[in-house]
């Protein structure tokens, strides 16, 4: 086996996987100003494999996916510049991945 350079940690996060469709809303400001979509290789490894722009949403899915992203920036006082938010569309709706500061950081596939 491999040997661990870090410190042991007394706790440890278990979440659930939120299946379902991968989309990212990449927000300047507080307007988001896309939604795309992103197409993944087999666990364990989730390589991108194609991503596209615009997503295809209807439009309710459109506006909730803004929504909850907009909420995202003002729970975490962001709004002043380049934000890009993942989420999947599980069986309960959009559910938040990850939050970043920044503009989106994909290794998009050629």
């Amino acid at each position: 086996g491999g040997k661990y350079i870090w410190p042991s940690s007394p706790r440890i996060l278990v979440e659930e996987f939120a299946q379902g469709p991968h989309y990212s809303a990449e927000i300047m400001g507080n307007e988001v100003v896309g939604i795309g979509t992103a197409s993944f290789g087999l666990p364990p490894h989730f390589v991108c494999r194609e991503y596209t722009y615009p997503a295809v949403l209807t439009e309710d899915e459109h506006e909730r996916v803004i929504d909850v992203s907009l909420s995202c920036l003002r729970a975490l006082g962001l709004g002043w510049g380049p934000t890009n938010i993942d989420l999947r569309w599980t069986k309960l709706g959009p559910v938040v991945i990850e939050v970043n500061p920044r503009l989106a950081g994909y290794p998009n596939p050629r």
